[in-house]
């Protein structure tokens, strides 16, 4: 009725060692996934706070210039 395959030990412990590497070669890819992203937040970081600085800056000068009499 139903199809069950029997495995040796020999051919259950190299299939567990193929599973196990290939979960490591997952894991790998993963990390090095996160890696990328990390790096592109903190890129997007470093242009947001680049941006604040500016607009701060601009702000600041037309403050100045306002508050400056004639």
């Amino acid at each position: 009725m139903y199809g069950v395959e029997l495995w040796t030990r020999e051919e259950l412990l190299r299939k567990c060692k193929e599973r196990i590497d290939s979960l490591s070669l997952e894991r790998t890819s993963l990390q090095e996934t996160v890696t990328k992203f990390e790096a592109e937040l903190n890129n997007v970081r470093t242009t947001a706070l680049a941006a604040q600085d500016s607009a701060v800056s601009v702000a600041a000068e037309r403050v100045i210039q306002f508050s400056t009499p004639f």
